[in-house]
């Protein structure tokens, strides 16, 4: 008898009489393969969910490795086995591991030996090490496309969960069908390499010559596929459910640092992160693995659930900032914060030096509260500086909030206009400003540019800060008392 997983266990049972027959037969297939190859089979290896993997010896002392793949579910296109041939072929072992032999009609390869695996790699590590494998691949139907792949699973998704009679929130399942349809759309042949597919922890092992992966499972698709991937598959040992807030920041932050190490949009690995996320979860529940879907399944569940939004109100003075934060709080059931109302009515009027910095220090501390405890807030402060809105765009990551820029450009006529009509029908709600000072104003101000209105990668901090919360402590001294976000 030979031994396998319990995870391998899981997958056989799960294919029923296939899966047992198969089980049966694997003493005389794993016999006929060391007579074949001359190795020595040794003890067996955890090799994931799909294949028995044992340790062997060539007869020239030679440490090998012995995987044979179970049978596979029946499906379109090349099997399982086939794309982890074609791709460790392509990669010619670099990063992949080695192939030395194969035998298709029995599913078997023979690959080097590597070290253990890396304990707790970093994600730079991962990331690098699956770049490595990026190359461009014929696509002669050996491998599934990226948009093949999106398409399953925007299918697989929506059937398992119904089968499964609903793990996890609608929203959840919405939300990655969505994610899956738009990888598909944005698919370019053009573009599309070799991935891996499967970059986690447990695959990245030491070799001779620095990191390793073994176990691809192969795709022509895009990076971000398996910078996704990594997201994803980490999730277990380092996300939970129970502190949302901190699950999503976490989340976005390990996509924007992949993002920033490879040039990748971060919002196409965080739409990769998520399909795979929700697909393993019901994947591993189908196999009968609850512990590790239950894991899996609360964090998608968590994800998906709608976050705080900080609204950033940007423009100059009569540009309609507060007209608009008026709405969107409304329409949004948002608390807003503009400073002006607060400034007359503590100061009657009066603008005293270095006051207004102070009091915009505190409502950035009451807003970054509000977020952290659910509530959206619309923060209506002109924003005029880049730097202002990178830093505010950073605290409300680190609260667990989306954030959105909303700039209102104003032509100088209209606004001198705006303003000397509020200047005679409502004083009491403005300051005097004079001509000069609008045009001096002007020449200050920076407008937010199209990456930066979408969303785009938050940048460092300017030189000598460590981070965002450090020079936000700096320009509104009042911040100061705010704890930094955790780390």
């Amino acid at each position: 008898m030979v031994a396998v997983s319990d995870r391998v266990a899981l997958s056989l049972r799960a294919l029923g009489t296939a899966g047992q027959a198969w089980l049966a037969g694997l003493p005389d297939l794993v016999a006929g393969l060391a007579d074949d190859w001359s190795i020595t089979v040794g003890a067996p290896l955890d090799g994931g969910r799909t294949a028995y993997v044992a340790e062997a010896t060539t007869r020239g002392g030679t440490p090998v490795v012995l995987k044979v793949a179970i049978p596979a579910e029946p499906a379109g296109g090349p099997t399982p086995y086939d794309r982890e041939l074609t791709a460790l072929r392509l990669a010619d072992g670099d990063p992949y591991v080695r192939l030395l032999r194969h035998d298709r009609p029995r599913r078997a390869l023979l690959l080097e030996r590597l070290g253990a695996p890396t304990a707790a790699p970093r994600l730079g590590d991962l990331v690098r090490t699956a770049a490595r494998g990026w190359r461009p691949a014929p696509d002669d139907g050996r491998l599934p496309t990226g948009a093949q792949a999106a398409r399953w699973h925007a299918t697989f998704l929506e059937s398992m969960w119904e089968r499964l009679a609903r793990p996890c929130s609608q929203a959840a399942v919405e939300l990655a069908v969505g994610y899956a349809r738009s990888r598909e759309a944005a698919f370019d042949p053009a573009r599309a390499v070799l991935v891996h597919g499967d970059v986690q922890a447990s695959n990245v092992l030491r070799g001779a010559d620095g990191l390793r992966v073994i176990d691809p499972i192969g795709l022509l698709s895009e990076p971000a596929h398996d910078l996704g991937v990594i997201q994803a598959r980490g999730v277990p040992g380092r996300l939970s459910a129970s502190d949302p807030r901190r699950l999503r920041a976490e989340f976005a932050d390990g996509c924007e640092r992949a993002g920033l190490l490879t040039g990748v949009d971060p919002q196409a690995i965080r739409e990769w992160a998520y399909v795979e996320l929700l697909s393993t979860g019901l994947h591993v529940l189908h196999l009968g693995d609850h512990r590790e879907a239950q894991t899996l399944l609360s964090v998608a569940d968590a994800l998906a659930a709608r976050p705080p939004t900080l609204w950033l109100m940007v423009g100059l003075p009569g540009a309609g900032k507060t007209t608009r934060a008026e709405e969107l709080a409304v329409a949004r059931h948002a608390l807003r914060l503009t400073p002006d109302e607060w400034m007359i009515a503590l100061f009657d009027g009066s603008q005293p030096d270095g006051k207004r910095d102070l009091l915009e220090g505190r409502l950035i501390a009451l807003a970054l509260q509000a977020l952290r405890l659910g509530t959206s807030v619309v923060l209506d402060f002109g924003l005029w500086s880049r730097d202002e809105r990178s830093a505010l765009r950073s605290l409300a990551a680190s609260a667990g909030a989306s954030c959105e820029v909303v700039y209102l450009p104003v032509d100088e006529d209209v606004q001198r206009a705006r303003i000397a009509r509020r200047q005679a029908t409502a004083p009491h709600t403005t300051f005097p400003m004079t001509v000069a000072d609008l045009r001096r104003w002007r020449g200050q101000f920076e407008p937010p540019d199209a990456a930066e209105l979408r969303g785009s990668v938050i940048p460092d901090p300017p030189a000598g800060r460590p981070g965002w919360h450090e020079w936000a402590a700096e320009r509104w001294p009042s911040l100061a008392a705010t704890p930094p976000p955790p780390t």
